[in-house]
């Protein structure tokens, strides 16, 4: 998904009555209340001028007495609006347009009572409106025309005064077209700074989504993403990350060498040779193997680096995937080619049994011919279900519970032999993740390999079987040893054990170790051998890690 940000609505100036239209926002109530200390101040600086200081003139020249009421009641008026305000009642609209009508009346009383326009008070009037067209831009001109109309009653009053000289229409008239003119210029200022203010809040909004999307896609991707700036300073990890990373206690390290030592090695040599392939890192001690790929957000030595981790066992089983999609077509027509003659053998071999002129000598040939032909046709089926593994219906398996139930049936084939099997799990409730049948394969192999192997080593003597596992409390990554007291696995053949039909024994098929492997792989697992120096062997297998919080850390 990407959005372009020349997609937002930009409000030009003619859109200022979709402007008005909208819920008054928080932010507007700041300017009012401002407003309304000045309203305020100006009152009573005009009060204390008027009463206690000689320097009054021309306050009030021609009627004191007026002059002085207007100023006492438009200080009530001044305080009530500070209260409103404060309680918001009643809405913004109603009170602006009170404490201008107000001023303007007030002023103009005050203005006829201290001569007319030539007092000066006539400038206060011009703030006023201005102020209303900032505060309440659609009633600009209605504030200016009020007010041009208060200035030609009070001129008309003061023609009408006995103790006036001289008309002021001319005054007037000017002030009038200040105030029309103050209000137009002011409204279309405040016009554009509130199209700005909305395009500054839609823009705000818009990076605000577009930083929770991110972050949103950032901690579904399928990959782990790491971005550190050019000197090793992580700002960003998702959750997938800190999974591969094998969940590290301090999953807010601000430093990737803090995160891991490993990645950071990677990462110090990508820095140096950009131009090589990245190493594989090894996750320790938990064993798991992570490719990653260093991608430079602009300038290499100065902009952040997007670090993606990818699982190797991952892309290796998406290969194998691949190549066992491949296996599967072939083996199926190599199946129906062998099976067809391979059962006519069979069944020729056992009408052979049937007759009574077979004597022992036929009967032993014709045995060797069905004991074979079950052989290959074994070895048709491994090989099917090697490649029809697909299908992985992974569950969360309780490891002891699990590998009892193995035991148990472990125990029941071989109830002639002296079998000793040790099982310990710890923690006891240890869960894996894992397709229960194909997890029953893997074992039931492992564990038939290794009595046979002991036997082999000790005809007469005891078979001893340990199974030991639990969890990793640094990495949470389930493991599972299997040790026999069989006589191990020699060194020069130890790298050769996991390959397909290979076989030290005459009576195996050399599938069983690989099959097991592959197995494991597919639940995304791993198995691998281990020499042990007191001898025996030892086959672990890795289980993919627990997936947790990071609040449960």
């Amino acid at each position: 998904m990407v959005v372009d940000s020349n997609n937002l609505v930009v409000l030009g100036l003619d859109d200022q009555s979709h402007l008005l239209g909208e819920k008054k926002q928080e932010w507007q109530w700041g300017p009012l209340k401002v407003y309304c200390l000045y309203r305020l101040f100006l009152t009573s600086l005009l009060l204390i001028l008027f009463n206690f200081t000689s320097a009054r003139a021309p306050l009030g020249t021609l009627d004191e007495q007026l002059f002085h009421y207007v100023l006492i009641l438009h200080l009530l008026v001044c305080c009530l609006g500070i209260i409103t305000v404060i309680r918001r009642q009643p809405n913004y609209f109603y009170q602006v347009a009170f404490a201008v009508t107000s001023d303007i009346l007030a002023l103009s009383l005050m203005i006829y009572a201290s001569g007319g326009l030539t007092s000066g008070l006539g400038l206060l009037i011009l703030v006023a409106v201005a102020s209303g067209s900032i505060l309440l831009n659609e009633l600009a001109f209605p504030f200016a025309a009020m007010a041009t109309i208060a200035l030609l009653v009070l001129i008309i009053l003061l023609q009408l005064h006995p103790d006036q000289q001289g008309a002021q229409y001319t005054q007037a008239g000017l002030m009038g077209i200040a105030l029309f003119v103050c209000a137009f210029l002011v409204r279309s200022l405040s016009n554009r700074l509130r199209v700005s203010e909305t395009l500054a809040r839609q823009r705000g909004e818009f990076i605000t989504e577009m930083q929770q999307l991110n972050s949103h896609i950032v901690q579904r991707f399928n990959s782990g993403i790491v971005v550190t700036q050019p000197d090793g300073q992580i700002k960003l990890m998702n959750e997938i990350a800190w999974h591969l990373l094998g969940y590290p206690r301090r999953f807010e390290a601000s430093n990737l060498e803090q995160l891991s030592h490993g990645l950071y090695k990677a990462y110090s040599a990508w820095r140096r040779h950009p131009e090589l392939p990245s190493e594989d890192v090894t996750i320790s001690p938990g064993g798991m193997t992570l490719t990653p790929r260093f991608s430079p957000l602009g300038d290499p030595k100065t902009e952040p680096v997007l670090i993606l981790l990818e699982d190797s066992s991952r892309l290796k089983q998406q290969a194998q995937k691949m190549k066992l999609a491949s296996l599967g077509g072939l083996t199926a027509g190599i199946a129906h080619e062998i099976r067809n003659p391979l059962g006519a053998i069979s069944h020729a071999a056992q009408l052979l049994l049937e007759q009574e002129t077979t004597d022992n000598r036929q009967s032993k040939l014709i045995d060797i011919i069905v004991r074979h032909t079950q052989r290959v046709n074994q070895i048709i089926e491994n090989v099917m279900n090697l490649s029809n593994r697909d299908h992985v219906k992974t569950e969360s398996i309780d490891l002891h519970d699990f590998l009892q139930t193995v035991v148990n049936e472990l125990k029941q084939r071989n109830r002639e032999e002296s079998l000793h099997i040790e099982l310990k799990i710890e923690p006891r409730d240890t869960q894996v993740q894992f397709d229960p049948v194909q997890l029953h394969q893997v074992l039931t192999n492992l564990c038939n390999n290794a009595v046979h192997h002991s036997k082999s080593n000790e005809p007469e003597g005891d078979v001893q079987l340990k199974l030991l596992g639990g969890t990793s409390a640094e990495f949470n990554t389930p493991i599972l040893d299997i040790i026999d007291n069989g006589p191990g696995i020699e060194p020069e053949i130890e790298e050769h054990i996991f390959e397909p039909f290979y076989t030290t024994s005459h009576q195996g098929m050399g599938l069983g170790l690989y099959m097991a492997q592959q197995l494991c792989e597919a639940n995304q697992a791993q198995l691998e051998y281990l020499a042990l120096p007191q001898g025996g062997s030892c086959f672990r297998i890795r289980f993919k890690a627990v997936t947790i919080s990071r609040g449960q850390t």
